[in-house]
């Protein structure tokens, strides 16, 4: 099974600096929205950086979990094919994963939060080329 590092980011030009590094070395990444973001971003901020990712980032590929934390209706408001993180119960995350919607469970970690780095360059050279962050977050 193929790696994906899970990192969160807190706006797009964390973003930004996690695909430059991603794709620079082919790894694959989900990039995590602050926690609960769907409850005070709101989805069309989270849709607004997947669209200015995708067209600056075209030829790399990589996903985009928004946090919904105890709303399935906003979760369920993203549409097949996206990912949500969800505190909900396993018939709840059932329905929403019938709908095309993956639910990344709480049990899959976020490997690096940027906000949380003094070099985040040096974290996600880590990260991505050893699988680690040591010290450098």
């Amino acid at each position: 099974m193929i790696h994906r590092f899970h990192i969160r980011v807190h706006h797009v030009d964390d973003a930004r600096t996690v695909l430059s590094a991603a794709a620079a070395l082919g790894a694959l990444v989900a990039l995590e929205s602050p926690a609960g973001a769907a409850l005070w971003q709101g989805l069309g901020w989270w849709r607004a950086i997947e669209r200015r990712l995708r067209a600056a980032f075209p030829a790399h590929a990589f996903t985009m979990v928004l946090d919904c934390a105890d709303a399935p209706a906003l979760a369920m408001m993203v549409g097949p094919g996206a990912s949500v993180r969800l505190d909900a119960s396993a018939e709840v995350v059932a329905k929403i994963a019938a709908m095309g919607i993956r639910v990344i469970p709480r049990t899959v970690p976020i490997e690096l939060d940027l906000a949380a780095c003094s070099d985040a360059q040096a974290a996600l050279a880590l990260l991505l080329n050893h699988g680690t962050v040591g010290a450098a977050q």
